[in-house]
């Protein structure tokens, strides 16, 4: 099927809904501290005691769920949850472990774990539910394997953008191979490996996403280096590698992007003074990016990870001391973003770790898909439950009425190609309000959307059909198949008397083309063929007509086009030639054999009637008595063979008169009345 490209710009916007999850910290040794306010507050209730990786995880409105070392899971209350210990995360890992929620359940969160450098455990993860426990949560799944190995402490993930979709992405140990599997709603895929860029020698640093999933860092601590790539968010694919190596002592470590996306921002460890380094991602191109380094923080004492808090400032420890440091404009270029030491007082001690999250949590609580002109572009807030009230403006005034939309999930058929500035006002069972812009790309898409239709798509017993394709942008070449059908394929358009002769359900697929690519269409049990019933057999017994069984049951007099009766036996009250039409729960339909029925009150042979016949003209005309003649009297004319070609009724006038307008031959004519049956033989010159 055809992979549809997502082309568009995400703003980030200062507190937005997913912010809240990440007002909440707790780090180090018993360290923490939260955000709601704008400016950190330090929280000294942490239970967790930890050198380096951990995570924090709080709901839409700031509300803690629980918090992790990658080895025990400690609840809102600050107690393990009752199966939340003995992950296989490591104490000193650098990114021991990071959590994805669950996109097809909102209750429910994956912990990802890596152990210390060499441990055996390889890439595992936990799934925690949010139900259990009172509401306080536990742990329903613990230490699933993803991948065995020896891997690097380097641990990450980013959101798929404008999905609830996501990857987690580490390194393999004294490698250049990375790992990357994605979280969808139908579980944690399978591991995806890529070799790629140059060996890290040693396992200690961390590994990056941008917040808008493009760009991936990663530490070469051994060499006093990091790498930086391209990522595409939809494949899983990294590309374009460059390394930057510093000339001098620089065991790189902890990374960080300002929250606009402008700079990155790269800090070392292991030596005095720490170091951070910003780094201007305006070129886009990773060989350019590296050379752009600017020294703005220095601290006395080596510094750790660096994390992007929802204030839009970037904060780093110090080793075994009481303070983070800042970075207070990180999207502000050079010195000018302000670099403190030792900014902020944690009052407990902090080590090298910060809480992480997957990159786009810091984004846009948005989904959005199909950007091609013509297309349905569809939208929806990925956090419906904590939204009362939602406003859209798609940027499309042209459209008039359409331009707005005031549902959770909303549509829009943009009016031409171009950009569009979609902005949507969200308000929260908080009463709080966040106002997210987007820009949308929208393109002339000229690959093709393919589509078919047929003339018919069920049918009793063999039949023959057409085909039409109604695919979008023009193809220029087609490759039908017709499963079960003959002939089973064609290179035709419309293809033509496509034949089925065998009962059933078939496939049928259409492959479309032109100069920018193919796409497919598969519909199965698109077409389906019904056998028809068996041949039903009328039987007389007394003045009743019984059918054999059927669905339903239509009874006539040959010739006549009136139904008589409709259920399985019937008493005729006029005489005839009479037969059954009868149906299955399908409707097909199988007309049974002819058996005569006559009321005889009085009969009257060829030589009572009255006629005379012109052989040559075919003109009958006979007299009957006066018994007769003002009743309603039917004919029926049979030739030599015995097959009927002419019947209907005549008035009882006692003059009658019948045009035999047939070939040359002997033919039977039966006169039926209410009182009597009566058969003249002609000849016919």
């Amino acid at each position: 099927m055809k992979q549809i490209t997502f082309l568009f710009f995400l703003m980030l916007l200062y507190k937005t809904n997913a912010q809240n999850a990440t007002n909440t910290w707790y780090y180090g040794g018993n360290a923490g501290c939260e955000f709601s306010s704008g400016s950190p507050v330090v929280l000294n209730n942490g239970a967790m005691n930890t050198n380096e990786g951990c995570i924090t995880q709080s709901d839409a409105f700031g509300n803690l769920l629980f918090y992790s070392d990658g080895i025990t899971v400690y609840n809102a209350n600050h107690v393990a949850m009752p199966n939340g210990t003995g992950l296989f995360g490591g104490f000193s890992a650098s990114q021991s472990c990071v959590v994805v929620p669950d996109p097809g359940n909102t209750l429910r969160y994956y912990i990802f774990t890596i152990p210390d450098v060499g441990g055996p455990s390889g890439l595992t993860y936990s799934l925690i539910d949010m139900t259990l426990n009172g509401g306080l949560g536990d742990i329903m799944t613990k230490n699933v394997t993803v991948q065995a190995g020896s891997f690097a402490e380097k641990l990450h993930g980013v959101y798929i953008p404008g999905s609830k979709n996501a990857w987690v992405m580490v390194q393999l140990n004294n490698s250049n191979t990375y790992v990357k599997v994605q979280v969808t709603s139908a579980g944690v895929g399978l591991p995806q490996s890529q070799t790629i860029g140059s060996v890290h020698p040693f396992a200690v640093g961390c590994l990056k996403f941008s917040h808008d999933g493009k760009k991936v860092a990663v530490a070469d601590y051994a060499n006093d280096a990091f790498e930086l790539f391209d990522f595409d968010s939809q494949t899983g694919t990294l590309s374009n590698p460059a390394k930057y190596t510093f000339p001098f002592n620089f065991p790189t470590y902890g990374f960080e992007f300002s929250e606009k996306g402008r700079y990155l921002y790269v800090g070392n460890v292991d030596v005095i003074p720490g170091l951070a380094y910003q780094y201007d991602m305006i070129s886009g191109v990773n060989s350019t990016i590296i050379t752009t380094g600017v020294q703005v923080l220095s601290v006395q004492n080596y510094i750790g990870q660096l994390q992007l808090a929802p204030n839009g400032k970037i904060y780093t420890p110090s080793w075994s001391n009481n303070f983070l440091s800042v970075i207070n404009a990180p999207d502000s270029a050079g010195t000018a973003c302000n670099g403190v030491a030792n900014a902020f007082s944690t009052n407990n001690t902090v080590y090298l770790g910060m809480p992480q999250w997957i990159a786009g949590t810091l984004g846009s609580p948005l989904l959005y898909e199909n950007f091609c002109f013509g297309d349905t572009t569809k939208f929806a807030v990925a956090d419906s439950l904590s939204v009362v009230a939602v406003s859209w403006d798609f940027g499309d005034p042209s459209t008039g009425p359409n331009n707005t939309s005031y549902i959770y999930q909303p549509y829009h058929i943009f009016s031409a190609p171009g950009t569009y500035n979609v902005q949507v006002v969200m308000v929260y069972f908080n009463s709080s309000v966040d106002t997210i812009n987007i820009q949308i790309d929208i393109t002339v898409c000229n690959q093709v959307v393919a589509a078919l239709a047929a003339s018919d798509t069920s049918f009793c017993d063999k039949n023959c059909i057409d085909f039409f394709d109604q695919s979008q942008f023009a193809p220029n070449s087609w490759q039908w198949t017709f499963t079960g059908a003959s002939p089973s394929s064609s290179t035709d358009q419309n293809p033509t008397g496509i034949c089925y002769n065998n009962y059933g359900s078939f496939d049928v697929q259409l492959i479309a083309c032109n100069a920018a690519g193919c796409d497919t269409v598969w519909l199965p049990a698109f077409i389906t063929e019904f056998q028809l019933p068996a041949t039903p057999v009328i039987t007389l017994n007394g003045n009743t007509l019984t059918s054999t069984v059927a669905y339903a049951y239509q009874w006539f007099i040959v010739g006549d086009t009136s139904v008589y009766g409709t259920s399985q036996s019937f008493t005729p009250t006029v005489s005839g030639n009479y037969y059954v039409l009868i149906s299955d729960s399908n409707g097909c339909q199988v007309p049974s054999n002819v058996i005569g029925f006559y009321l005889y009150v009085s009969e009257i042979t060829d030589e009572n009637i009255q006629y005379s016949f012109n052989p040559q003209s075919g003109l009958l005309q006979f007299t009957l008595s006066q018994l007769q003649q003002n009743n309603k009297i039917t004919y029926t004319v049979y030739d030599a063979k015995g097959a009927i070609v002419d019947h209907n009724a005549l008035s009882g006038a006692q003059h009658n008169s019948l045009m035999l307008n047939f070939a040359s031959g002997i033919y039977a004519v039966q006169l039926v009345g209410e009182h009597f049956l009566g058969t003249i033989r002609v000849v016919k010159q």
